[in-house]
């Protein structure tokens, strides 16, 4: 099969789908693995629909094909767990579940499908009574639905539930600031610096959420510290140019934009496209 008919086959087997012909659409995406047996669209997309028959022991090994394909990890992994959980294996269940969330950390906003995460991580709580991961999702969910006081009541259980690896703690802290508690963020996050000082995913989200904050000269040590670690990491040169830049350090300013245009020239315009305060961009 050509490049062009697997192309008509996905267009066909979605066309299935939204006409409510799933048997056809599962024969459509076997015709594809057929041709491109590591097709990861064609894999997930199958094993989800075999799943949802009630072909549940037929779907495992099917999105274990397709995360051994190298794509889509975080919602395979999420439709994966769903799979293990009707077959009542409680521990993959979760195991892939928080595959999923360290794939992913935002991948219930990323679905959008915040009543189904709702239904599903409410299972994996009564499931695992005792863990902060599943807490942290059911709090996401909450919020996209709009429902503050409840996702703020599940993070506080979750609090109390942290283990003391810095991963975990670190999604905790994300997950406060997206509920508008940047400085309780700032404070978790300080805490696992101090831990884990060489864990910098914490150390980033730490500079920034302090430059977000308005605190350029505590965000500085991190950045710096930062780019000590990751010379070439253009973004991090970008951030540190706007801290120096609120800071009235123009010289220094200036040297961290020239750094971050030698790492990737494209990064200028990127970076403050992104960044949410908009401060003054350099000279």
């Amino acid at each position: 099969m050509s490049t062009r008919l697997v192309s008509e086959e996905l267009l066909e087997a979605r066309r299935c789908e939204q006409s409510g012909q799933i048997g056809q659409a599962v024969e459509r995406y076997r015709a594809v693995i057929a041709t491109e047996p590591d097709h990861v669209v064609a894999l997930h997309n199958l094993a989800c629909h075999l799943r949802d028959l009630g072909h549940v022991d037929e779907s495992i090994p099917v999105f274990q094909r397709a995360l051994a394909a190298g794509g889509g990890q975080a919602i395979t992994h999420s439709n994966l767990a769903v799979a293990y959980r009707q077959m009542g294996r409680h521990d993959a269940c979760i195991e892939h579940l928080q595959a999923a969330i360290a794939a992913d950390p935002r991948l219930v906003d990323a679905r959008g499908d915040h009543e189904t995460a709702l239904r599903e991580w409410g299972g994996t709580v009564a499931l695992d009574p005792g863990s902060a991961e599943p807490l942290i999702g059911l709090a996401e969910a909450h919020r996209g639905l709009g429902s503050t006081e409840e996702a703020l009541r599940c993070l506080e259980g979750a609090r109390h539930r942290l283990p003391p690896d810095p991963q975990p703690r670190t999604r905790f802290a994300k997950a406060l600031e997206r509920m508008g508690r940047r400085e309780d963020a700032i404070g978790e996050l300080r805490g696992v610096v101090h831990d884990h000082p060489a864990f910098t995913p914490a150390r980033s989200d730490l500079a920034v959420a302090l430059l977000s904050a308005g605190r350029p000269a505590e965000a500085r040590v991190h950045f710096e510290h930062l780019v000590r670690v990751f010379p070439s990491a253009a973004g991090l040169w970008m951030f540190l140019s706007v801290v120096y830049s609120q800071m009235g350090e123009t010289d220094a300013c200036r040297q961290a934009v020239a750094r971050a245009k030698s790492c990737d020239p494209r990064i200028v315009e990127e970076t403050f496209a992104g960044f949410s305060r908009h401060p003054e961009r350099p000279q």
